[in-house]
């Protein structure tokens, strides 16, 4: 279940799943937003801010993927839109959107 994972599991799933725009973490929890929002069904907000939880700096830091597809920069777009369509009050999405703009101005 996503919410029994310790740290360890969760950065093995995030590794194995990947985080991209289009397949991976961000790319589920987009998904399930717009699917939330389309059915007025906000247990699937739910699910999708776990989801993006499992979204660290740090794995975004060590990212080996930079493409819109499957890595760095399609997860900065899916946080994007998920931080303006949202009422992100920690801004928890934003700054990791933040953190992958810097990772991919370093690249």
């Amino acid at each position: 279940s996503l919410t029994s994972m310790d740290s360890e599991e969760k950065s093995r799933f995030v590794r194995n799943i990947g985080f991209g725009g289009f397949n991976g973490l961000a790319a589920s929890a987009y998904s399930l937003e717009k699917i939330a929002l389309l059915i007025s069904e906000p247990s699937l907000i739910l699910i999708a801010e776990k989801i993006l939880s499992f979204i660290t700096v740090d794995e975004i830091n060590n990212s080996e993927k930079l493409t819109i597809i499957g890595g760095c920069a399609g997860t900065l777009l899916g946080l994007l839109e998920y931080s303006l369509s949202q009422v992100d009050s920690t801004s928890k999405c934003l700054q990791k959107a933040i953190a992958c703009g810097e990772y991919l101005l370093k690249k």
